[in-house]
């Protein structure tokens, strides 16, 4: 619910610059239709193909850090999250980009200080949980998934910056934003189906709307 209201409160503060970018492209020169078909000769594909790649790597990392919060602590998952500032750049390494050295000194200290707190964050869960051994697996299972998510957020950074380039960055973002929101969306309907399916309750039940 709380992913679906953003994401409905982000794209409607695309609305008012969509129309005011449409008054002002009414105005503009041949120039951006120029380069628009130079774009389309360059077999770039469809704008919509981009912006749903890009929503669904961006639904990934909600979604993943989302199902992690129900076994991980807030306080875990929010440290495990800040694994991105490392992995952005091995994935743009990954893809070919040259990293400086000053990036990988900043990330190798950010990974130590992640550790050093992580550590102390298992360390107070242990005590609060009498260190059992069914908790700490339920824990990791939650540390998996918000470190994927933290992998799929990287990767929508990286892949955004290469993108981006490619078409009108407001109507991709807009685009994009709106596609989340869609999908965040089907999973607000699908979980509130299931759980009105396990109280032996329907959305047709006369009297429930």
């Amino acid at each position: 619910v709380l992913s679906l209201a953003r994401q409905l409160l982000s794209v409607a503060t695309f609305i008012p610059i969509m129309i005011a970018s449409e008054k002002n492209s009414k105005s503009s020169t041949d120039v951006d239709k120029e380069s628009s078909s130079n774009v389309e000769e360059e077999g770039v594909r469809p704008m919509w193909m981009s912006a749903l790649e890009l929503a669904l790597w961006n639904f990934g990392a909600q979604g993943f850090c989302t199902a992690g919060l129900l076994y991980s602590s807030a306080a875990r998952a929010s440290f495990l999250t800040q694994t991105s500032v490392v992995l952005t750049p091995l994935i743009s390494a990954l893809a070919g980009e040259k990293i400086k050295s000053q990036v990988w000194g900043g990330c190798g200290i950010a990974l130590g200080g992640l550790y050093l707190i992580s550590t102390a964050a298992v360390t107070g869960d242990v005590v609060d949980s009498s260190a059992s051994v069914i908790d700490s697996a339920v824990s990791n299972q939650g540390d998996i998934l918000v470190l994927l998510g933290a992998l799929s957020w990287s990767t929508y950074i990286v892949r955004t910056s290469k993108l981006a380039n490619s078409y009108k960055e407001l109507d991709l973002q807009f685009t994009k934003s709106a596609m989340l929101a869609v999908m965040y969306g089907g999973w607000f309907i699908t979980t509130a189906m299931s759980a009105l399916s396990n109280a032996g309750t329907s959305f047709f039940q006369a009297g429930w709307i």
